[in-house]
Formats: C-alpha cells, structure tokens, sequence
C-alpha cells in the first residue's frame, strides 16, 4: 500500500507494490531500515537518516508537519545514526556511541522526552543502547554498558516489561526473574 508515499517512490497510488520497487533518490547504500504507521524511515552508509511517506506527527524529522513526502528526505538535527526503529508515529536512532536520537509524536511517553512532538532530531532519555525495538506506542532498548532492559511509552498490557500497566514518560527498567 503506498497511500502515503511510503514507498518512497514519487507518486501516491494508493494501490503500492505487490513486487519489491526502488526508492527515489538514487541512493544504494542503506544500512538500516524500519516502517512505522504509513512512513519509512532509513540510515545510509555515511550515517545521514532519511525518511518518507506520512508527516502528520513530526515522524520524518523534517521540522515541520508538511505531509506526505513521496521521496527520501533528510531528517535534520545533524546527528550521525547506525540504526533506527520506528513505532506508530515516532523514530528512535542509535548514534555511534550509544546515544539515543528521538523524533515524532511523544504523545504515550515513547521517545522518553517527557511527551508532545519532536519535529527534528533530540536526544532522548535512553542512553548507552545496543538494540532498539519499537511497537505501537512503544520503544525497548538493551543497554550496552549493563544489558538491562528499558521501556518507555505505553504500557496499558504491561508491554514495557516492569510489572505493572502504567505507562512511562520516561524509560523504566524492565523487571525479569529466571529460575531454573
């Protein structure tokens, strides 16, 4: 489906692709990908993140809500990224040394910047990632230095992880026991 642009290929036809199709830009060297709710956001060999489709929320980094973006455009705020995960509505990318870039709608707590909108990139609350996950409403990153678990965002079915349902402006680690 491509009613947004989220494909990323110049036109809006609501119809998309049933067959894999090239991205407008020219660009070949793509390193990290991830599809949030009618946008896609990338990472390019060099670090430079761009994305496309749906705007409605700030989730293309641009600095404004003009929507939708049929081609990659760059998302600002200057930071050099090596991946990115979207959910709903928002973007969260690791720099190369563990920081933690946000931007989109923040309206569930999920970029952990305290709620509202990220029109261009901010650092966020999360630091010291090696992964990032994101869901619905929802962001789980592993920490590099202690490899605990933190969530933010939207937890009404428990889904950060920390024994309860109450969602978290802010990442909060996630509880886990093992026994054997």
């Amino acid at each position: 489906k491509n009613d947004s642009k989220q494909l990323g290929r110049g036109t809006q036809n609501a119809s998309g692709s049933n067959v894999p199709v090239l991205v407008n830009g020219g660009f070949s060297d793509w390193v990290s990908l991830a599809v949030g709710e009618h946008f896609t956001v990338a990472v390019r060999a060099n670090g430079q993140a761009y994305a496309w489709g749906l705007n409605d929320s700030g989730q293309l980094g641009i600095g404004t809500l003009v929507s939708p973006k049929n081609a990659p455009v760059a998302v600002q705020g200057g930071y050099l990224l090596a991946t990115v995960s979207a959910t709903r509505g928002s973007t969260l990318g690791t720099g190369a040394y563990g920081n933690v870039i946000g931007w989109g709608a923040d309206s569930n707590g999920e970029l952990g910047v305290g709620g509202g909108q990220v029109l261009s990139m901010q650092q966020t609350s999360f630091w010291g990632s090696r992964a990032i996950a994101g869901g619905s409403d929802t962001f789980i990153e592993v920490n590099t230095y202690s490899w605990d678990g933190f969530g933010a965002g939207n937890n009404g079915s428990g889904q950060l992880g920390d024994g309860t349902e109450n969602s978290s402006w802010y990442p909060t680690q996630i509880y886990y026991s093992v026994s054997y």
